[in-house]
């Protein structure tokens, strides 16, 4: 009996074992889909921006780098998910235009960025050589003529509750088009904060969140360090936004609307 009784309670110890193993398998799964719909969020923001902006610079845009999510759950506390948002680098005469365009005057980062185009030159040959060597040296000529202008540009900053969901065309109404941004990085910045926000609230019904735990993405900027001053992060920016579980549930049952529920989200940026 005493056997008897040994085994039933390690048959029982390997259910309870294999139930917890289970659970913490949905869980991972979960998290795991959470986290592609973040990349693709990111991804798909900066096709938005490249829209808009390929046909005044055709060329090439990319992402310095794939995005990253990672997400773990703090008993207690809810699920956080770090997300690593690449920085949207625009071609080389979109980033030409904008230093000699802006009326304030000469600014001395221009020597940082002609020193950088120099150092892509000399890593290239041929008619690529040629074809930067010479915006370099139009560049020069208009900064020794007093002529080079850039303008102060930064990562804007964006509150959950000014993303606005688009509002319906009536029939036989002509819709507005949207207006066209000035600056790719700071819509960039626009698009992934609204992308990241939409996410939070509309794919993560997978997710366990009780009504008092929080669901927070910290997103953080993966500028690459200026060569020149390896030190310098002005550039890096870590954006914070947490929604509380009891406005997922009542946004998902449709006791609240998408825009009670964007002025529920916190935003932080830092």
């Amino acid at each position: 009996m005493t056997v008897g009784a040994v085994l039933v309670g390690c048959a029982v110890a390997n259910a309870q074992t294999r139930i917890s193993e289970s659970e913490l398998m949905r869980s991972r799964q979960s998290i795991a889909a959470v986290e592609n719909a973040l990349e693709g969020a990111i991804a798909n923001g900066a096709q938005m921006v490249i829209a808009q902006f390929r046909t005044a610079a055709p060329e090439r845009w990319r992402l310095t780098s794939q995005p990253r999510a990672n997400g773990a759950r703090i008993p207690d506390q809810g699920l956080i998910f770090f997300v690593q948002v690449p920085d949207l680098e625009p071609p080389m005469t979109w980033t030409l235009r904008r230093i000699t365009q802006e009326p304030q005057g000469p600014d001395p980062n221009i020597v940082r960025q002609l020193q950088q185009f120099r150092n892509m030159a000399s890593t290239m040959q041929g008619a690529e050589r040629a074809q930067i060597e010479q915006a370099i040296a139009n560049l020069q000529m208009q900064i020794d003529l007093g002529n080079a202008r850039i303008r102060e540009t930064g990562r804007g900053s964006i509150s959950a509750a000014s993303l606005t969901p688009a509002v319906p065309q009536q029939a036989g109404q002509r819709a507005a088009e949207p207006p066209v941004a000035d600056d790719p990085d700071e819509e960039y910045t626009r698009q992934v904060k609204g992308a990241l926000i939409d996410t939070m609230l509309k794919q993560t019904l997978v997710l366990s969140i009780g009504p008092d735990e929080w669901l927070t993405i910290v997103a953080r900027t993966s500028a690459t360090p200026n060569p020149l001053m390896p030190a310098d992060t002005s550039n890096l920016s870590t954006w914070v936004m947490r929604v509380k579980g009891s406005t997922l549930a009542a946004f998902r049952a449709s006791k609240i609307t998408e825009q009670e529920a964007l002025k529920l989200v916190e935003v932080l940026e830092q």
